[in-house]
């Protein structure tokens, strides 16, 4: 049986990963105004699967803090993929833009 504090202790790690993962990801797209397809993104935080991105990365498009604008020739993978960027309120709003 799994004890009640270390599922309190499970629940804080997995909030505290999710969170930073959020961080990461929408400083990665500030930083990088023209945007990023979700490889490019894993590439940048040192993801060898993209699969570590899309799940926060879906999150925050639920969230509309960030959003599909166009597609083109990803740079990590060569094939056609969206592109995904940061809204600008969400930058104003954060960093002061």
């Amino acid at each position: 049986m799994i004890q009640q504090t270390s599922l309190k202790a499970y629940a804080e790690l997995h909030e505290w990963i999710v969170n930073k993962t959020y961080t990461a990801i929408l400083s990665t797209l500030s930083n990088n105004p023209n945007g990023l397809t979700d490889r490019e993104i894993a590439s940048i935080l040192g993801y060898s699967d993209p699969n570590k991105v899309r799940p926060r990365r879906k999150e925050l498009e639920d969230k509309e803090l960030i959003y599909s604008d166009f597609k083109r020739v990803c740079q990590v993978s060569g094939k056609t993929a969206i592109i995904w960027k940061i809204k600008k309120n969400y930058e104003s709003e954060k960093y002061g833009i």
